[in-house]
């Protein structure tokens, strides 16, 4: 992944037991790490911490988490990974060539 994801971004897992799901960073922790939530397995309650080299980025931002707004819950962020992931335009490549 090139440069340090941003707070909204939808990045996708390369590595782990959750390889190929979108994931939605909520904050970066420092030059490595960021955590992510997805609404489902990972709530916003109990995001995942992981490195950014494990991730994909994709090119969408979630308005709400970009500007920091903390009214953002666990079912707005599955339907708007729902809505983006969807998207043709993001391919196996948004993916970073990890196949369905």
């Amino acid at each position: 992944m090139e440069g340090l994801p941003r707070p909204g971004q939808l990045v996708f897992s390369r590595a782990g037991r959750d390889r190929g799901l979108p994931m939605v960073v909520l904050r970066v922790l420092d030059q490595r790490h960021v955590l992510l939530t997805n609404g489902r397995s990972r709530p916003c309650l109990r995001p995942k911490r992981k490195s950014v080299r494990h991730l994909a980025a994709a090119g969408a931002v979630h308005p709400g988490i970009a500007c920091g707004n903390a009214q953002v819950d666990d079912a707005e962020i599955r339907r708007w990974i729902a809505e983006v992931a969807a998207r043709p335009e993001l391919g196996t490549e948004g993916r970073g060539g990890i196949p369905e």
